[in-house]
């Protein structure tokens, strides 16, 4: 799985989970349910508009809606314990924590009082504990293992020392300043609190329209964004309640409900675009009569391995690649004029591929 939706019983996960890889292609693994999500892009919808293709395809997410955590045996049998929490968390590289911020006198907290506060504490102490115990009985063991000569387990064990101590301080990893040499000493043990995580933030219809007037959505709204902020959480506001509704209606009067409630953007695209870009992704894209396509790469990609997510063919055989920034496109209004002006450059291999780059891979095998 690439992303996991966690939180505790109660939260709105579920409901998030659906509104965002709708009803079709859903499948269940070991009680998890599993599905993909379109990345809104506006500029692939502009691109659209521009070359009037037959197919229009977005990036895509994978998606995993987690069984919530049990809060300390207070959820009545809803959630799963710690020790299956933590081994499912294990294979996500992004953690999307729903966080409950909205009362409802017919959905009871399985803790009694809603406190958003609590709830994004409560799991971030689970991913933090279970750091620390990994990363403890790791140094335990080096402590008898180590020799005076060993010079690369010496400064290991520094490092495994340092992340230890701020661990033990209710400081995620993710908040560390680390080195690339400590990075790449930790890189083995797969930390779960140095996993990116979004934390959003679920209110009601009253939260949302005080949130629109610039007031605390929420009690303590602003404690939690500075507490998001030191352990390097960023933070999203929504209503899934609202998400829902807008769903349920004909897409020729969703607009208008949507302006109708102040919303100029769906909560589920920042969602969806804020996990993508967590994840460390960025889309180039490729245009013509037949489609317009945004594809995904990992931030820092190049040319060749761009060619080779459109086919190990392109790959093999690649020559160069016709590249145009996306402002110029729009600014020109088309390729012919794009490579008129000169701004639709040959890029060879070991080019550096940049968010939103319009691509044309020449090749030959």
């Amino acid at each position: 799985m690439r992303i996991a939706l966690i939180g505790l019983p109660q939260s709105g996960r579920s409901t998030l989970f659906s509104l965002l890889v709708g009803h079709e292609g859903r499948t269940e693994r070991s009680g998890v349910q599993l599905g993909t999500a379109n990345v809104p892009d506006p500029r692939l919808d502009l691109l659209s508009r521009m070359f009037q293709p037959k197919k229009t395809t977005y990036a895509r997410l994978e998606l995993a809606d987690l069984p919530p955590l049990d809060p300390g045996g207070g959820s009545g049998g809803q959630g799963m314990s710690a020790a299956a929490f933590l081994q499912q968390v294990q294979e996500a590289e992004l953690l999307v924590h729903v966080c409950r911020a909205f009362h409802s006198d017919y959905v009871p907290h399985p803790l009694g009082e809603v406190d958003a506060r609590r709830d994004a504490q409560r799991v971030e102490e689970e991913l933090i504990l279970a750091d620390w115990s990994l990363l403890s009985r790791r140094l335990e063991r080096m402590a008898k293992e180590i020799s005076k000569g060993d010079v690369a387990k010496q400064q290991e064990q520094a490092v495994l020392e340092r992340v230890v101590a701020a661990l033990e301080e209710g400081r995620p990893v993710r908040a560390l300043e680390l080195s690339e040499a400590e990075a790449r000493t930790l890189r083995p043990y797969t930390l779960l609190s140095q996993k990116p995580c979004l934390l959003v933030l679920n209110v009601d219809e009253e939260g949302w329209s005080r949130a629109g007037r610039g007031e605390e959505p929420f009690a303590g709204a602003r404690e939690l964004e500075a507490w998001a902020e030191e352990h390097r959480l960023p933070s999203i506001l929504v209503s899934a309640e609202l998400e829902r509704q807008v769903e349920e209606l004909d897409p020729e009067d969703r607009a208008e409900f949507l302006e109708a409630l102040g919303i100029k953007e769906r909560g589920l695209d920042r969602v969806a675009r804020a996990a993508y870009e967590a994840c460390g992704l960025i889309s180039f894209f490729t245009v013509g009569e037949d489609e317009v396509k945004a594809w995904t790469v990992r931030r820092g990609a190049t040319a060749v391995e761009a060619a080779g997510k459109v086919h190990s063919d392109i790959a093999r055989g690649f020559i160069r690649a016709e590249v145009c920034a996306y402002d110029d496109l729009v600014r020109l209004g088309s390729l012919a004029k794009a490579k008129e002006e000169g701004v639709l450059r040959l890029e060879g291999k070991g080019y550096p591929v940049q968010d939103g780059e319009i691509i044309h891979f020449r090749f030959n095998v």
